[in-house]
This record gives C-alpha cells, sequence and structure tokens, in this order.
C-alpha cells in the first residue's frame, strides 16, 4: 500500500505558484506547454511554451485572455491588469484567439501571385501558357507536394486521349519552366519534374502535300464554305431573315495562314501575333 503511494508521488509533478517575477523568468521551457497559477490574482496564470515563449493569461468562463508576454509584461503588471479586469474596470481586452493558420502556397496561388505576371511581362502569348499550366488540374495542390507521379498519371491519360507525344511534350515543358521559375525565386527547394524524361517521338519523314495538290485541297474547302453560305442566304431570303454576308475568295483566314507560313518560313507564334501594320508594302513581297 505504501509503495503505492509513493509511486503515485512520484508520478505527479507538482508546479509551484508564481510568487515574483523572479519566478516568472527561472520558469523553465518543458518539451510540452504548460502553466504556473499565479495566486495574488485568481484565475491568472503563465504559461511556458516549448519555444521560451511566455504568456501571462486570464481565465474566466473556462475562457483564457492573453494580458501580456513576459518580460515586456512583469509579474506586478500582469497582477495589476488581472485584478482590473476582475473588477470589470478593463472590459476592451481581447478574448483569446486561435493562431493564424501559415498560409500554404499552392500551385494555384504560386501561378496568380508569381508566375502569371512574371508571363505577362516578359511571353509574346501569356494567356496561352497560363492555359496550359491550369489544365494540369495541380492548382489546389501545395507546391511543395507535387510530385513526378502527378504528372506521369496527367501524361498517361493524355496519351489515352490520343494526344501526339510532341503535344504533351510541350505542355509538360511549359509546367517544368514554371516549377524551375519557383526553385529560382526560392518558393520550391527542387523540381519535382527534372528527372523526367520526355515522350519519345516518331521520327519518321512525314508525307507533304505537294503545291498543286495542297492549293487544290484548300480551294475546294474555300468553294465548299462559299457554297453553304450562298444556300445558307438563299434559305434565308425566302423567310425574309437577314442575309450573312458573302465570303470571298478565301473563306476564312486558314488559306492565307497556310500558305504565308510555307512562303515565308513563320513560325506559329509569329504568324499568329501578325498585325496589319506589320506588313511591309514592297513589290518583291
Amino acid at each position: 500500500m505504501t509503495t503505492t503511494v509513493k509511486s503515485a508521488t512520484r508520478i505527479y509533478k507538482r508546479r509551484r505558484p508564481i510568487l515574483s517575477n523572479k519566478d516568472a523568468e527561472k520558469a523553465k521551457t518543458e518539451d510540452k506547454p504548460y502553466q504556473r497559477k499565479v495566486p495574488a490574482a485568481p484565475g491568472t496564470i503563465l504559461r511556458i511554451q516549448p519555444n521560451g515563449t511566455k504568456l501571462w493569461k486570464l481565465i474566466q468562463d473556462s475562457k483564457p485572455r492573453t494580458l501580456g508576454r513576459l518580460p515586456v509584461m512583469t509579474y506586478a503588471m500582469a497582477v495589476e491588469k488581472a485584478l482590473a479586469i476582475l473588477r470589470g474596470e478593463d472590459p476592451d481586452i481581447e478574448p483569446e484567439s486561435e493562431p493564424e493558420a501559415t498560409e500554404v502556397l499552392t500551385f494555384g496561388l504560386f501561378l496568380e501571385r508569381h508566375y502569371e505576371p512574371y508571363l505577362e511581362a516578359n511571353h509574346s502569348r501569356p494567356s496561352e501558357s497560363l492555359g496550359c499550366l491550369k489544365r494540369f488540374g495541380l492548382n489546389d495542390k501545395p507546391l511543395e507536394e507535387l510530385r513526378l507521379a502527378d504528372v506521369e498519371t496527367w501524361r498517361l491519360g493524355r496519351q489515352k486521349q490520343n494526344r501526339s507525344p510532341k503535344t504533351i511534350n510541350r505542355d509538360v515543358a511549359t509546367l517544368k519552366a514554371s516549377l524551375q521559375k519557383a526553385v529560382e525565386w526560392e518558393l520550391l527547394k527542387d523540381n519535382p519534374l527534372a528527372r523526367l524524361k520526355a515522350l519519345k517521338i516518331d521520327k519518321r519523314p512525314v508525307v507533304r502535300y505537294q503545291d498543286k495538290r495542297l492549293q487544290k485541297a484548300l480551294k475546294a474547302r474555300d468553294k465548299k464554305l462559299r457554297d453553304k453560305r450562298s444556300s445558307g442566304n438563299a434559305w434565308r431570303k425566302q423567310r425574309g431573315y437577314e442575309l450573312k454576308p458573302e465570303l470571298g475568295e478565301y473563306s476564312d483566314n486558314l488559306t492565307p495562314m497556310i500558305l504565308l507560313a510555307l512562303h515565308t518560313g513563320l513560325r506559329r507564334g509569329e504568324l499568329w501575333n501578325l498585325a496589319w501594320g506589320m506588313w511591309i508594302s514592297s513589290a518583291k513581297f
């Protein structure tokens, strides 16, 4: 019986109350937060955190209220303020609030706050790159939790949709470049795609249209669209509807763009960024 009582006495760790500022300063940190009572003001405690932070608190109706932090607020100041609150002389003290959660930087937030402004300042088609990055479906994933497996899964899904390896590689390269910028800006420790290998591309020569065959196909396409517009206008005219403009030699921009690309060697981005003011008026051209 005696042995049991002694063991229980050893397990229970009695904490001495805080009776002075010296007691508060000498209170040691432990692995877990703990508190010591301040008898001079009922309900007042000194809470000691593992990181060494010491807070004076007043507990009323089971709700802790922070009075101040040691050493900015001394023992005497804490007791005085606690007694004032107990007397109802300090009703404006703020209740204890939960510590603010640290915001997690998701891939979507990274794009919005960091990479999108960079694209707008440095890329000719920022909206295209941004749209590509959003299609990966990683916006809600924390940046630090992005893994190679996530992109591998996405890539397999695209292959099942019969997307070409060249298209998939281009999209992955866009994502890889964005993550590399995150590393450069010290928002990410390592690029998870650094070891990702590109899909193999079939390098067999592509059968290209001969010039006459291509022009014949384009003319046939334009004629089909013109005939369709004329037929539609005839139907509208019979019913008194507003007619649409008849199509000219080229039904849309496709034929001029293809011919221009073939004869000038312009790349896709250059071709799409053309404006009328860029044309050079010369007989040779």
